[in-house]
């Protein structure tokens, strides 16, 4: 859980860096987060998961993270993702 708190708290813009915790963390949809923003829901869309440019993902905090994660110590990092998806499937 640390790597992943600490990628998301130097690889991400502070925008990418809320959608992404109440996203994954608190469980809120992206509709809420716009909501809790006030953006609209594709501008949620797009700080979590990019835009597609001439056929290729850009930007997104998914992205972003799962580059930083390649770099790092991928032990731990998944082993802390497979923790953090089986949360969120019990959140759900």
């Amino acid at each position: 859980m640390p790597v992943v708190g600490d990628a998301i708290d130097t690889a991400l813009t502070s925008r990418q860096r809320e959608v992404t915790l109440l996203y994954f963390f608190c469980g809120k949809t992206q509709e809420d987060i716009a909501a809790i923003l006030d953006l609209s829901q594709s501008t949620v869309s797009r700080h979590l998961f990019g835009t597609t440019r001439n056929g290729r993902r850009v930007g997104g905090a998914v992205q972003k993270l799962r580059k930083m994660i390649e770099r790092t110590q991928p032990e731990p990092v998944q082993e802390a993702l497979q923790v953090l998806q089986q949360r969120f499937q019990r959140a759900i």
